[in-house]
């Protein structure tokens, strides 16, 4: 699916209506946006937004596949419920199901950026 590149984009770098978009029905504020895992939304599934910050989300460019996986990180789904390659993906990044779901410690992997991660991290 398609990567938000928004999302990774500094906040004075939107738009003043991305802005707007992000702070009204996303509930965002700059240092939020800045540090992306900040926002309390960002630990919602797009199922569990309401139609209306829905609705903006998708104006932003987000769907469900790319909320639950850029956004969410699938932290709402239960272990159980994630389909067997992103179970896989998130043992290699360091979770396991005991792990799973807990905000803190999380593993080494969840503060490196993308240019950090070993090759088998980014795959």
């Amino acid at each position: 699916f398609i990567f938000p590149f928004i999302r990774y984009k500094q906040w004075s770098s939107l738009t003043f209506g991305q802005q707007q978009i992000a702070m009204t029905a996303l509930l965002y504020k700059e240092e939020t946006w800045d540090n992306v895992g900040t926002a309390d939304i960002e630990m919602r599934s797009f199922d569990d937004l309401t139609d209306f910050q829905k609705t903006y989300a998708v104006e932003l460019g987000f769907y469900e596949k790319t909320w639950d996986c850029f956004q969410n990180h699938y932290r709402a789904e239960p272990w159980r419920d994630l389909s067997p390659d992103v179970r896989v993906a998130s043992e290699i990044l360091g979770w396991n199901q005991s792990s799973w779901g807990i905000t803190k410690p999380t593993p080494n992997s969840y503060d490196k950026s993308w240019d950090t991660l070993s090759t088998e991290e980014q795959a």
